[in-house]
């Protein structure tokens, strides 16, 4: 029997790419699941009713603290921002994700909660630094309002640990992708290759696509959720990612060769808010809960295509 068997989870964000793996994850590992999400349910959502699905915004404090009630796990993966945004208005980051999640946490904490996960920032906190793979003792020099609004959630949660007694664990995540990830939210490239793939749209890269980063599956991901839900460590932050570092323009030729469409590719101007290279050391995840990405990005891309041309047919 699992050790999530019975267990009353939360997850907050439940309807987003990683939310929605992780509630399926957690109900077929025997736990009992409430998902909260804030704007609607897609259908194929609104027909899974092993889901306790609670509406509401992270601000109402009445509303939280009624969600996480009776709760054992908490999973805050809800965020209203991606790397893109809120660069030239840092404030609304700070007043729409970073002070929720902190009354999240401090609500959690009165409540008892076993444990608390945060879906923090692999890709963005660490910031353009010379040496790779980095390491959770790595330097953290964030460029974008995102990373910064992560870095400091991360920052609040080690107050959280050291004085509200909170069991909080943050777990940067590099890029993640696979099945049920939008093609249209700014987040994704894989996502949108996929999709570009499919439709004959053209995809605009920003920069030369040179830019290397780190692609984890959403399988790989939620699997170091839930071991780390399960686990008894009192370590508060883990690196989670593949280890291996791809450029955009090797992204596109696995894409091409696993769908068999050629994607019309513009490059544009690169962002300020890019960093030209990421790749995680997931080594101290692995060593602790013994967790490491089942999925190469070759079997992970050719999965994703799968779904998304059954998802769209």
């Amino acid at each position: 029997m699992s050790d999530l068997a019975g267990k009353l989870c939360v997850v907050f964000g439940a309807t987003g790419f990683i939310g929605w793996n992780l509630c399926q994850r957690l109900l077929r590992e025997g736990a009992i699941v409430r998902g909260v999400f804030r704007k609607e349910l897609s259908t194929h959502q609104r027909q899974e009713s092993r889901i306790q699905w609670m509406q509401g915004n992270l601000v109402d404090r009445a509303f939280v603290s009624n969600a996480v009630a009776g709760c054992h796990i908490v999973f805050n993966l809800a965020s209203t921002s991606s790397p893109g945004n809120y660069n030239l208005s840092p404030a609304a980051d700070v007043f729409d994700n970073v002070l929720p999640a902190l009354q999240l946490a401090e609500i959690s904490a009165n409540a008892g909660v076993e444990r608390f996960i945060f879906a923090s920032s692999g890709g963005t906190v660490y910031g353009a630094l010379s040496e790779y793979p980095v390491s959770e003792a790595s330097p953290t020099e964030p460029i974008s309002a995102y990373g910064v609004g992560k870095l400091t959630v991360e920052k609040y949660l080690e107050v959280c640990r050291r004085h509200l007694h909170l069991s909080c664990v943050s777990l940067r995540i590099s890029n993640p992708y696979g099945p049920h990830q939008s093609a249209h939210k700014g987040q994704g490239l894989v996502a949108k290759l996929l999709d570009c793939a499919s439709s004959g749209e053209k995809m605009i890269i920003w920069g030369d696509g040179r830019i290397v980063r780190d692609y984890v599956h959403v399988h790989d991901v939620v699997s170091a959720f839930s071991g780390i839900a399960k686990s008894a460590t009192d370590i508060g932050l883990f690196n989670v990612g593949s280890g291996r570092g791809s450029t955009v323009n090797e992204l596109i030729a696995l894409v091409e060769l696993v769908s068999g469409r050629q994607i019309q590719v513009e490059y544009v101007p690169g962002r300020a808010a890019d960093v030209p290279i990421n790749v995680l050391d997931s080594s101290l995840i692995a060593e602790t809960i013994h967790w490491k990405p089942e999925i190469t990005l070759e079997d992970g891309v050719a999965d994703t295509w799968n779904w998304y041309a059954s998802a769209n047919q």
